[in-house]
Protein backbone atom coordinates (compact mmCIF):
# COMPACT_ATOMS: atom_id res chain seq x y z
CA UNK A 1 0.00 0.00 0.00
CA UNK A 2 1.59 3.25 -1.11
CA UNK A 3 -1.33 5.65 -0.56
CA UNK A 4 -4.96 5.77 0.46
CA UNK A 5 -6.67 3.11 2.57
CA UNK A 6 -6.84 -0.66 2.08
CA UNK A 7 -9.39 -2.58 4.14
CA UNK A 8 -8.83 -6.32 4.64
CA UNK A 9 -12.16 -7.92 5.52
CA UNK A 10 -11.78 -11.65 4.80
CA UNK A 11 -11.88 -14.02 7.75
CA UNK A 12 -8.75 -15.73 9.02
CA UNK A 13 -8.03 -18.90 7.10
CA UNK A 14 -10.02 -17.87 4.01
CA UNK A 15 -6.96 -16.82 2.08
CA UNK A 16 -3.33 -15.75 2.27
CA UNK A 17 -1.01 -13.09 0.92
CA UNK A 18 2.60 -13.82 0.02
CA UNK A 19 3.85 -10.43 1.19
CA UNK A 20 2.74 -6.95 2.20
CA UNK A 21 4.60 -3.66 2.26
CA UNK A 22 3.26 -0.51 3.89
CA UNK A 23 5.06 2.67 2.75
CA UNK A 24 2.33 5.25 3.33
CA UNK A 25 -1.41 5.37 3.69
CA UNK A 26 -3.43 3.00 5.89
CA UNK A 27 -4.09 -0.73 6.04
CA UNK A 28 -7.19 -1.48 8.14
CA UNK A 29 -7.66 -5.13 9.12
CA UNK A 30 -11.34 -5.84 9.75
CA UNK A 31 -11.74 -9.59 9.43
CA UNK A 32 -8.41 -11.36 9.16
CA UNK A 33 -5.04 -11.04 7.50
CA UNK A 34 -2.68 -13.94 6.79
CA UNK A 35 0.60 -13.44 5.00
CA UNK A 36 4.11 -14.80 4.71
CA UNK A 37 6.19 -11.60 4.84
CA UNK A 38 5.46 -8.13 6.23
CA UNK A 39 7.46 -4.91 5.93
CA UNK A 40 6.48 -1.41 7.06
CA UNK A 41 8.50 1.78 6.73
CA UNK A 42 5.73 4.39 7.09
CA UNK A 43 1.97 4.72 7.03
CA UNK A 44 -0.32 2.84 9.40
CA UNK A 45 -1.69 -0.63 10.05
CA UNK A 46 -4.64 -0.92 12.41
CA UNK A 47 -7.90 -2.77 12.96
CA UNK A 48 -9.47 -5.45 15.13
CA UNK A 49 -9.03 -8.36 12.74
CA UNK A 50 -6.59 -11.17 13.44
CA UNK A 51 -3.14 -10.97 11.85
CA UNK A 52 -0.88 -13.96 11.15
CA UNK A 53 2.63 -13.49 9.73
CA UNK A 54 4.54 -16.71 9.09
CA UNK A 55 8.06 -15.96 7.82
CA UNK A 56 9.48 -12.43 8.15
CA UNK A 57 8.56 -9.18 9.90
CA UNK A 58 10.13 -5.74 9.60
CA UNK A 59 8.79 -2.56 11.16
CA UNK A 60 11.11 0.44 10.89
CA UNK A 61 8.63 3.30 10.66
CA UNK A 62 4.98 4.25 10.67
CA UNK A 63 2.28 3.03 13.04
CA UNK A 64 1.76 -0.69 13.64
CA UNK A 65 -1.23 -0.86 15.99
CA UNK A 66 -3.47 -3.87 15.43
CA UNK A 67 -6.02 -4.57 18.17
CA UNK A 68 -6.99 -8.11 17.21
CA UNK A 69 -5.10 -11.34 17.89
CA UNK A 70 -1.56 -11.21 16.55
CA UNK A 71 0.78 -14.04 15.55
CA UNK A 72 4.24 -13.29 14.17
CA UNK A 73 6.75 -16.00 13.30
CA UNK A 74 10.15 -15.29 11.77
CA UNK A 75 12.21 -17.99 10.14
CA UNK A 76 15.59 -16.25 10.20
CA UNK A 77 17.22 -13.42 12.10
CA UNK A 78 15.93 -11.55 15.12
CA UNK A 79 12.34 -10.49 15.79
CA UNK A 80 12.29 -6.97 17.20
CA UNK A 81 9.21 -4.98 18.23
CA UNK A 82 9.75 -1.25 18.69
CA UNK A 83 7.56 1.74 19.53
CA UNK A 84 6.06 3.44 22.56
CA UNK A 85 2.39 2.83 21.71
CA UNK A 86 1.16 -0.48 23.21
CA UNK A 87 -0.17 -3.24 21.00
CA UNK A 88 -3.42 -4.04 22.81
CA UNK A 89 -5.78 -7.00 22.38
CA UNK A 90 -8.02 -9.01 24.66
CA UNK A 91 -7.02 -12.10 22.68
CA UNK A 92 -3.62 -13.69 22.10
CA UNK A 93 -0.29 -12.28 21.04
CA UNK A 94 2.09 -15.04 19.93
CA UNK A 95 5.64 -14.08 18.93
CA UNK A 96 8.13 -16.68 17.65
CA UNK A 97 11.71 -15.97 16.57
CA UNK A 98 12.85 -19.29 15.09
CA UNK A 99 16.19 -17.95 13.87
CA UNK A 100 17.38 -15.52 16.51
CA UNK A 101 16.53 -13.22 19.39
CA UNK A 102 13.13 -11.91 20.42
CA UNK A 103 13.50 -8.31 21.59
CA UNK A 104 10.49 -6.62 23.19
CA UNK A 105 11.16 -2.89 22.94
CA UNK A 106 7.47 -2.01 22.82
CA UNK A 107 4.57 -2.48 25.28
CA UNK A 108 2.31 -5.49 24.75
CA UNK A 109 -1.11 -5.96 26.35
CA UNK A 110 -3.05 -9.17 25.74
CA UNK A 111 -5.22 -11.80 27.34
CA UNK A 112 -2.51 -14.39 26.59
CA UNK A 113 1.14 -13.81 25.69
CA UNK A 114 3.12 -16.67 24.12
CA UNK A 115 6.79 -15.78 23.57
CA UNK A 116 9.30 -18.15 21.94
CA UNK A 117 12.84 -17.50 20.75
CA UNK A 118 15.79 -19.44 19.43
CA UNK A 119 18.13 -16.87 21.01
CA UNK A 120 17.72 -14.51 23.94
CA UNK A 121 14.22 -13.39 24.91
CA UNK A 122 14.35 -10.01 26.61
CA UNK A 123 12.65 -6.63 27.02
CA UNK A 124 13.92 -3.09 27.46
CA UNK A 125 12.45 -0.44 29.75
CA UNK A 126 9.82 0.50 27.14
CA UNK A 127 8.67 -3.05 26.58
CA UNK A 128 6.35 -3.60 29.50
CA UNK A 129 4.01 -6.59 29.37
CA UNK A 130 0.43 -6.89 30.57
CA UNK A 131 -1.35 -10.24 30.30
CA UNK A 132 -3.59 -12.61 32.19
CA UNK A 133 -1.21 -15.44 31.29
CA UNK A 134 2.31 -15.73 29.92
CA UNK A 135 4.54 -18.49 28.62
CA UNK A 136 8.13 -17.66 27.70
CA UNK A 137 10.69 -20.04 26.17
CA UNK A 138 14.17 -19.72 24.71
CA UNK A 139 15.77 -22.70 23.01
CA UNK A 140 19.38 -21.45 23.04
CA UNK A 141 19.34 -18.27 25.11
CA UNK A 142 18.19 -16.58 28.28
CA UNK A 143 14.76 -15.31 29.28
CA UNK A 144 14.99 -11.97 31.06
CA UNK A 145 11.66 -10.16 31.44
CA UNK A 146 12.64 -7.96 34.36
CA UNK A 147 13.60 -4.63 32.76
CA UNK A 148 10.22 -2.92 33.09
CA UNK A 149 9.40 -3.41 36.76
CA UNK A 150 7.08 -0.44 37.23
CA UNK A 151 4.60 -1.31 34.49
CA UNK A 152 4.61 -5.04 33.72
CA UNK A 153 1.53 -6.87 34.96
CA UNK A 154 1.61 -10.64 34.55
CA UNK A 155 -0.96 -12.53 36.62
CA UNK A 156 -0.17 -16.13 35.63
CA UNK A 157 3.05 -17.74 34.40
CA UNK A 158 1.95 -20.96 32.70
CA UNK A 159 5.52 -22.13 32.13
CA UNK A 160 8.86 -21.17 30.68
CA UNK A 161 12.41 -22.24 30.06
CA UNK A 162 15.86 -20.96 29.21
CA UNK A 163 18.74 -22.83 27.59
CA UNK A 164 21.54 -24.69 29.36
CA UNK A 165 23.53 -22.39 31.69
CA UNK A 166 21.12 -19.51 30.95
CA UNK A 167 18.83 -17.62 33.34
CA UNK A 168 15.06 -17.17 33.56
CA UNK A 169 13.89 -13.89 35.14
CA UNK A 170 10.43 -12.36 35.48
CA UNK A 171 9.33 -9.31 37.43
CA UNK A 172 5.73 -8.11 37.72
CA UNK A 173 3.92 -5.35 39.58
CA UNK A 174 1.03 -7.68 40.41
CA UNK A 175 0.45 -10.93 42.23
CA UNK A 176 1.81 -13.91 40.30
CA UNK A 177 0.58 -17.50 40.06
CA UNK A 178 3.16 -19.93 38.65
CA UNK A 179 1.09 -22.82 37.31
CA UNK A 180 3.55 -24.48 34.91
CA UNK A 181 7.16 -25.65 35.22
CA UNK A 182 9.96 -23.09 34.98
CA UNK A 183 13.49 -24.09 33.97
CA UNK A 184 16.46 -21.75 34.14
CA UNK A 185 19.63 -23.85 34.40
CA UNK A 186 21.76 -20.77 35.15
CA UNK A 187 19.29 -19.41 37.70
CA UNK A 188 15.67 -18.38 38.25
CA UNK A 189 14.43 -15.07 39.66
CA UNK A 190 10.69 -14.50 40.16
CA UNK A 191 9.68 -11.20 41.73
CA UNK A 192 6.49 -9.32 42.54
CA UNK A 193 6.78 -5.62 43.32
CA UNK A 194 4.89 -2.49 44.29
CA UNK A 195 2.42 -3.72 46.88
CA UNK A 196 2.28 -5.65 50.16
CA UNK A 197 -0.77 -7.53 48.90
CA UNK A 198 1.01 -8.84 45.80
CA UNK A 199 1.65 -12.50 46.56
CA UNK A 200 3.79 -15.06 44.74
CA UNK A 201 2.15 -18.48 44.44
CA UNK A 202 4.31 -21.31 43.04
CA UNK A 203 2.31 -24.43 42.16
CA UNK A 204 4.77 -26.13 39.81
CA UNK A 205 8.37 -27.29 39.42
CA UNK A 206 11.31 -24.88 39.50
CA UNK A 207 14.65 -26.13 38.21
CA UNK A 208 18.05 -24.37 38.13
CA UNK A 209 20.48 -27.23 37.60
CA UNK A 210 23.63 -25.05 37.67
CA UNK A 211 22.42 -21.92 39.45
CA UNK A 212 20.30 -20.49 42.25
CA UNK A 213 16.59 -19.75 42.64
CA UNK A 214 15.32 -16.51 44.17
CA UNK A 215 11.68 -15.81 45.04
CA UNK A 216 11.06 -12.20 46.04
CA UNK A 217 7.60 -10.95 46.98
CA UNK A 218 6.21 -7.82 48.64
CA UNK A 219 3.38 -10.06 49.84
CA UNK A 220 3.22 -13.69 50.95
CA UNK A 221 4.81 -16.61 49.13
CA UNK A 222 2.93 -19.89 48.77
CA UNK A 223 4.68 -23.09 47.75
CA UNK A 224 2.84 -26.14 46.49
CA UNK A 225 -0.61 -26.93 45.15
CA UNK A 226 -2.92 -28.40 47.79
CA UNK A 227 -5.42 -31.10 47.02
CA UNK A 228 -9.07 -31.07 48.01
CA UNK A 229 -10.87 -32.90 50.78
CA UNK A 230 -13.69 -33.77 48.41
CA UNK A 231 -15.79 -35.66 47.84
CA UNK A 232 -14.17 -36.80 45.71
CA UNK A 233 -10.84 -36.05 47.34
CA UNK A 234 -7.76 -35.24 45.28
CA UNK A 235 -4.15 -35.41 46.51
CA UNK A 236 -1.76 -32.49 46.51
CA UNK A 237 0.10 -32.07 43.22
CA UNK A 238 3.80 -32.70 43.97
CA UNK A 239 6.25 -30.04 42.87
CA UNK A 240 10.03 -29.92 43.21
CA UNK A 241 12.41 -27.01 43.74
CA UNK A 242 15.82 -27.99 42.34
CA UNK A 243 18.84 -25.69 42.50
CA UNK A 244 22.54 -26.43 42.32
CA UNK A 245 23.24 -23.54 44.70
CA UNK A 246 20.93 -21.47 46.91
CA UNK A 247 17.15 -21.27 47.18
CA UNK A 248 16.47 -17.83 48.63
CA UNK A 249 13.09 -16.44 49.63
CA UNK A 250 12.20 -12.84 50.55
CA UNK A 251 8.82 -11.47 51.66
CA UNK A 252 7.60 -8.05 52.76
CA UNK A 253 7.39 -6.87 56.35
CA UNK A 254 4.85 -8.91 58.28
CA UNK A 255 4.42 -11.39 55.42
CA UNK A 256 5.19 -15.12 55.44
CA UNK A 257 6.00 -18.19 53.36
CA UNK A 258 3.35 -20.92 53.40
CA UNK A 259 4.01 -24.49 52.27
CA UNK A 260 0.49 -25.61 51.36
CA UNK A 261 1.19 -28.66 49.19
CA UNK A 262 3.62 -31.51 48.62
CA UNK A 263 6.95 -29.70 48.06
CA UNK A 264 10.34 -31.35 47.55
CA UNK A 265 13.63 -29.46 47.92
CA UNK A 266 16.37 -31.13 45.88
CA UNK A 267 20.15 -30.38 46.01
CA UNK A 268 19.52 -26.77 47.03
CA UNK A 269 20.41 -24.81 50.16
CA UNK A 270 17.34 -22.92 51.38
CA UNK A 271 18.44 -19.72 53.11
CA UNK A 272 15.49 -18.67 55.29
CA UNK A 273 15.22 -15.58 57.45
CA UNK A 274 11.41 -15.28 57.29
CA UNK A 275 8.45 -17.03 58.86
CA UNK A 276 7.64 -20.33 57.14
CA UNK A 277 4.43 -22.23 57.90
CA UNK A 278 3.98 -25.82 56.77
CA UNK A 279 0.23 -25.80 56.94
CA UNK A 280 -3.11 -27.34 56.20
CA UNK A 281 -4.07 -30.89 55.34
CA UNK A 282 -1.58 -31.12 52.47
CA UNK A 283 1.44 -29.04 53.47
CA UNK A 284 4.67 -31.02 53.77
CA UNK A 285 8.33 -30.55 52.90
CA UNK A 286 10.63 -33.33 51.70
CA UNK A 287 14.42 -32.94 51.51
CA UNK A 288 16.30 -35.06 48.96
CA UNK A 289 19.69 -35.20 47.21
CA UNK A 290 21.76 -33.40 49.87
CA UNK A 291 19.27 -30.56 50.28
CA UNK A 292 20.06 -28.26 53.18
CA UNK A 293 17.73 -25.91 55.04
CA UNK A 294 19.49 -23.06 56.83
CA UNK A 295 16.90 -21.55 59.17
CA UNK A 296 18.81 -18.44 60.12
CA UNK A 297 18.62 -16.53 63.42
CA UNK A 298 15.63 -14.44 62.28
CA UNK A 299 13.91 -17.42 60.67
CA UNK A 300 10.84 -19.25 61.99
CA UNK A 301 9.63 -22.61 60.70
CA UNK A 302 6.26 -23.52 62.15
CA UNK A 303 4.32 -26.74 61.61
CA UNK A 304 0.68 -25.70 61.76
CA UNK A 305 -1.00 -28.36 59.62
CA UNK A 306 -2.32 -31.87 60.08
CA UNK A 307 0.11 -33.94 58.00
CA UNK A 308 1.41 -36.94 59.96
CA UNK A 309 4.94 -36.33 58.63
CA UNK A 310 5.19 -32.66 57.60
CA UNK A 311 9.01 -32.86 57.31
CA UNK A 312 10.85 -35.76 55.71
CA UNK A 313 14.57 -35.79 55.00
CA UNK A 314 16.50 -38.44 53.09
CA UNK A 315 20.03 -39.48 54.07
CA UNK A 316 22.52 -36.68 53.48
CA UNK A 317 19.98 -33.89 54.00
CA UNK A 318 19.96 -31.48 56.94
CA UNK A 319 17.85 -28.82 58.62
CA UNK A 320 20.12 -26.40 60.52
CA UNK A 321 18.06 -24.39 62.98
CA UNK A 322 19.62 -21.20 64.28
CA UNK A 323 16.21 -19.56 64.64
CA UNK A 324 12.90 -20.99 65.88
CA UNK A 325 11.48 -24.41 65.01
CA UNK A 326 7.93 -24.64 66.34
CA UNK A 327 5.07 -27.11 66.24
CA UNK A 328 1.52 -25.84 66.72
CA UNK A 329 -0.47 -28.30 64.61
CA UNK A 330 -3.08 -30.79 65.74
CA UNK A 331 -2.68 -34.52 66.36
CA UNK A 332 0.47 -36.58 66.38
CA UNK A 333 3.21 -35.48 63.98
CA UNK A 334 6.67 -36.81 63.14
CA UNK A 335 9.61 -34.77 61.91
CA UNK A 336 11.62 -37.45 60.11
CA UNK A 337 14.78 -35.55 59.26
CA UNK A 338 18.27 -34.78 60.53
CA UNK A 339 17.94 -31.58 62.55
CA UNK A 340 20.82 -29.65 64.08
CA UNK A 341 20.05 -27.05 66.75
CA UNK A 342 23.20 -25.05 67.56
CA UNK A 343 23.52 -22.47 70.29
CA UNK A 344 20.93 -19.77 69.65
CA UNK A 345 18.45 -22.12 68.01
CA UNK A 346 15.12 -22.88 69.72
CA UNK A 347 12.78 -25.83 69.30
CA UNK A 348 9.26 -25.60 70.70
CA UNK A 349 6.60 -28.29 70.73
Amino acid sequence: NNSGTVTVSSGPGSGSVTGAMVNTGTVAVAGGFELTDFSQTAGALSGAGGITITNSFSHTGGTFSPTGSLSITTGAGDLVLTGLTPIVTTGTIALTANGGKLSLNRPLEAGTLTLTANGDLAQNADGYLKANSLSATSTNGKVELDASSSNSEIFTLTGGSAAATKTFKLRTATSLDVTGPVTGPGGIVLQTTSGAGHYLNVESHLSASSGSITLNSFGDIKLGKPGTAGPPSTPSTPNTVTANNNFTTFVGTGKAIDVVGDVTLSTATWLNSNKVSISGAFGKLALVSNAYVDNQSAGVIEFTGSQATPLLGNAGTTLMNSGLLKRSGTGSQTLDAQIFNPSGGTIQS
